[in-house]
């Protein structure tokens, strides 16, 4: 008993000298019982697949049709040959690179996106380790408010936020661990993080421009600043705010000009407060929060968690102060302030609330901070308490996403019977440059993945789909058109363009306008 309590002893002096070793461990194997190692090889799927596909796009346009970085495209052409911009693309034009060794491979999004953010959890998780002297409470403390079924689908659900949050919560390691031993390089690489969050997701800097502030509070405190002066921990933070948010707003300007000299209208980067809703849209949003996306944002139990630990943060604050205990404060007003400046969006995109789960995490940061001054064996009891709700909470996930992959969104139908259509296309020779409208395509984007050419689609044969098609056709000269069995186009075809289908399969149907 006393060797194995001897190895132990050893074993966990190990563990917290390697830290990474620890954490991996434990977080691979939950992986594969959440199933994340099965979706990290899929293509565009499942809720949001407009958003996953729209993303592909860029990668597609730098790869496909080797394009500046400045000048990005996609496969839609509402734009004039495609030219839009949505977020700063560096992670699209990357990736694109690796297309050009690798070929093609849509699922290494997924990868990408997840080892950013898993990257950023763990940064989160050395801070939480330096302040708690605990590898079961840092783990607790660091995945604790990322365990929800919202999280884990876009963590490999080829979104912006998710690489966002991950580059920003480096960014904090960076400069946590610059206050703490001063090493040079660290503020330059938080810099880097930080500029990068912001550029991939602008909404991400709440956490960075709180900085400056809570730091100024304690510019006096020996403790804090005991390896650097505090005149050059303020001009640093100051240079991270400023830098960051100022190059985030810059680009977000060029984006929108660029969109608007090319007249697309794919992207458009406005906000929607709350105060410019009627009361019926207003409505409707808290509809959609409350009945569909809240129990995948947290299960309630854990809603009642978080009650408790806000709540204790806020009454333990005025016990022990610095930096790190106070942070939360100002980031969970930030995040206040941008679901106000933001709402609208909340209505059908549940993925906004990803980034507010930094402030989720300084506040259980805080709070386990403040808890250590409890008798060992309470403190104990309540690591033992969050642990079990961080086991539920892993274990709810992966119903969730089970639930989530089984769901046929309605705008992923149309590309499960042309996913890899591209293929039929290749075989008949026709060109990488061919123009075609997808028939019935709910998307953007969606449809001319499956096909990997440009192109616009049209939804139904009602309205203004059709005429505006026939501009189309006539102003942009397109040379094919594609059509899904189920949907019939024959007539409006026919009586259009006179078309007869060239190649029918059991469910695709191709015209040719030569």
């Amino acid at each position: 008993m006393k060797k194995a309590l001897a190895y132990w002893n050893q074993l966990s002096v190990w563990m917290l000298q390697h830290p990474a070793v620890y954490f991996l461990l434990i977080s691979i194997p939950v992986f594969g019982l959440i199933g994340l190692w099965d979706i990290l090889w899929l293509g565009p799927r499942g809720l949001h697949f407009m958003r996953q596909t729209d993303s592909l796009s860029f990668v597609m346009g730098y790869y496909q049709f080797d394009v500046p970085f400045a000048e990005p495209r996609i496969y839609n052409l509402v734009g004039q040959d495609g030219k839009a911009a949505g977020e700063f693309p560096w992670l699209y034009y990357l990736l694109a690179q690796v297309f050009k060794v690798s070929g093609p491979k849509l699922y290494l999004l997924r990868w990408l996106d997840f080892l950013i953010v898993l990257g950023g959890i763990y940064a989160f998780f050395r801070i939480a380790l330096h302040r708690l002297k605990s590898l079961m409470a840092a783990y607790i403390t660091a995945w604790l408010p990322f365990s929800s079924t919202v999280f884990f689908y876009y963590a490999t659900g080829m979104v912006p936020d998710v690489p966002a949050l991950g580059l920003c919560l480096m960014g904090l390691s960076f400069s946590y661990f610059w206050l703490q031993n001063g090493k040079k390089t660290y503020p330059w690489w938080a810099l880097l993080c930080f500029t990068l969050a912001g550029l991939t997701k602008i909404t991400v800097l709440v956490s960075v421009l709180a900085l400056p502030g809570v730091l100024l509070l304690f510019a006096s405190s020996n403790i804090v600043f005991a390896a650097i002066k505090k005149q050059k921990a303020m001009l640093w933070s100051l240079a991270w705010a400023i830098v960051a948010f100022g190059l985030s707003a810059a680009w977000a300007a060029y984006a929108n000009a660029y969109n608007k000299v090319n007249c697309d209208t794919c992207f458009l980067m406005e906000i929607t407060p709350y105060w410019s809703l009627t009361k019926e849209q207003i409505d409707l949003v808290w509809i959609h929060i409350t009945e569909y996306w809240w129990p995948d944002y947290y299960q309630l139990d854990l809603w009642f968690v978080w009650g408790i630990v806000f709540t204790g943060a806020l009454l333990l604050l005025m016990r022990k102060r610095n930096p790190w205990t106070l942070l939360f404060l100002p980031v969970l007003l930030g995040y206040a302030v941008m679901f106000v400046l933001f709402f609208r969006q909340f209505q059908n995109h549940d993925y906004y609330v990803i980034t507010f789960y930094s402030a989720f995490a300084l506040t259980l940061l805080s709070f386990q901070e403040q808890l250590r001054d409890l008798p060992q064996k309470g403190y104990k009891v309540i690591q033992l308490v969050l642990l079990v709700f961080l086991v539920m909470s892993f274990k709810r996930s992966d119903k969730g996403l089970d639930h989530r992959y089984a769901v046929q969104d309605d705008f992923a139908a149309l590309f499960q019977h042309y996913e890899n259509y591209y293929q039929v296309i290749d075989s008949l020779h026709i060109d990488s440059k061919a123009k075609f409208i997808v028939l019935g395509d709910n998307t953007p984007n969606g449809g001319f993945m499956a096909i990997r050419r440009q192109g616009f689609g049209i939804r139904d044969t009602t309205g203004l789909n059709i005429p505006q098609a026939v501009n189309m056709h006539q102003m942009r000269q397109f040379d094919y058109a594609i059509a899904f069995k189920g949907l019939d186009y024959t007539d409006s075809l026919k009586q259009l363009w006179g078309l007869q289908p060239i190649l029918q399969n059991d469910s695709v149907l191709l015209y040719s306008f030569h």
